[in-house]
């Protein structure tokens, strides 16, 4: 019967992944901002049955509120 410790690999790799994916949700909430600031930030026009956007104002919108969760990579490490 194996003894599980804080020092097995399994669990030091559980304790990393854990502390990984906290850093990663300080780093989400540190840049949150409710989508379109709770407001309709875009113009349209509407028909029966159809609502019409200018493509302008469309990426005007999603340019003022884009945010990059994408995690940084460290330097130096291989991607695979």
């Amino acid at each position: 019967m194996e003894v599980i410790t804080r020092d097995t690999e399994e669990v030091r790799a559980y304790f990393e992944a854990l502390e990984e994916g906290m850093r990663y949700l300080d780093t989400v909430t540190a840049h949150f901002r409710p989508a379109m600031n709770g407001d309709r930030l875009i113009p349209y026009i509407s028909l029966p049955g159809k609502t019409l956007y200018r493509q302008s104002d469309l990426l005007r919108m999603l340019e003022e509120n884009y945010v990059d969760m994408r995690p940084k990579r460290k330097r130096g490490k291989s991607p695979t």
